[in-house]
């Protein structure tokens, strides 16, 4: 295994290198933002990520390390269902569905640690009213998105895992329809085998993802532009040091058709049934205008409160003038032995 640690550490500290330099030899404008399909691809998922501001590459030890790195489903025990709904800006809404499946139930001897799971993804972006080109209103039309997609992870040793998830993306606009296909690509190493004894301090992992890696199937009209994915490279990594009573995380992310941006995080869970969570991201900066240009927009808060096999979280994010979201995610374990 010294191989595939010493290559996992390569990947990431290149991909960190290549993030930071990229970063500052970035424009004041970038000229391929919005020159690509299915952006909503690219937008956080699950209460807990978003209360650490979406720094959980790295983290990934939960149900919904299926939306931001596979690999880290290796590593969990047991059948997990994940479920949560987002209230965003101007009549937005968002939600997804996940579960997890262990091919070996006796995942105590299963050493490969082999996952398959399936889940799905939309947003809803309410009702818009249709004119003509005099204004005169002539009722309403919809638009939405919906990601269904597969999901496989396995160890390749006690402390390395790897995961892929493959998904089909379906897009409409009015009467106008588009299609695409992706795959998501992640490793996750383990710094310090966790157990379920020893898991307060000295806990660390680093992980690293390519997302939304495909083509778009077919354009929202015939002869359009089949416009490439939003693909994105996340590097990330998590700890909790000892004397610290947090858990820490922080991911550098370089979408294909962006700057690189930062998020950090922590957690709190020093107090029993309840975890508090703060984080932070430079993409924050987007949500300031001439109107509002106030410090708080990037951060996020959240708690998680622990009811025997279910976790309910919230976050919440302010994005000033542009409203808030509210996000609620309800996790549930189906095997308590692992819990």
């Amino acid at each position: 295994m010294r191989f595939s640690k010493v290559l996992v550490f390569s990947l990431i500290g290149g991909l960190s290198l290549s993030l930071v330099s990229g970063l500052v030899l970035a424009d004041e404008t970038n000229s391929r933002v919005g020159t690509r399909n299915f952006n909503f691809l690219k937008s956080d998922v699950g209460a807990r990520a978003v209360g650490l501001g979406g720094a959980f590459t790295g983290l990934s030890d939960d149900a919904s390390a299926l939306f931001y790195n596979p690999a880290g489903i290796a590593a969990l025990d047991g059948r997990r269902l994940t479920t949560g709904y987002q209230n965003f800006v101007a009549g937005i809404n968002t939600g997804f569905l996940g579960y997890i499946h262990p091919l070996n139930r006796d995942d105590v001897t299963d050493k490969s640690g082999q996952k398959v799971g399936v889940f799905m993804r939309y947003r809803n972006f309410g009702n818009f009213v249709r004119t003509d080109i005099a204004g005169a209103e002539l009722g309403d039309f919809g638009a939405a998105t919906l990601v269904f997609g597969g999901h496989y992870s396995r160890r390749l040793g006690k402390k390395l895992q790897a995961g892929a998830n493959a998904k089909i993306v379906y897009s409409n606009f009015d009467s106008f329809t588009s299609t695409g296909g992706a795959v998501d690509l992640g490793l996750r190493y383990t710094i310090r085998k966790r157990n379920h004894e020893l898991r307060k301090r000295g806990f660390g992992s680093v992980g690293l993802v390519v997302q939304n890696l495909g083509a778009t199937f077919s354009a929202f009209t015939n002869g359009g532009t089949k416009e490439p994915l939003p693909a994105v490279v996340r590097v990330g990594a998590a700890g909790r040091p000892r004397g610290v009573p947090v858990t820490l995380s922080a991911d550098a992310i370089k979408p294909f058709d962006n700057d690189v941006y930062f998020a950090v995080g922590a957690e709190y869970d020093e107090i029993e049934k309840l975890v508090i969570r703060a984080g932070w991201t430079s993409f924050g900066e987007n949500f300031k205008t001439l109107a509002d240009k106030s410090s708080i927009a990037g951060f996020s808060f959240g708690l998680g409160f622990k009811l025997e096999r279910y976790e309910i979280g919230y976050a919440f994010t302010p994005m000033n003038n542009l409203g808030e979201s509210h996000r609620i995610t309800i996790s549930h374990n189906f095997d308590p032995f692992f819990y």
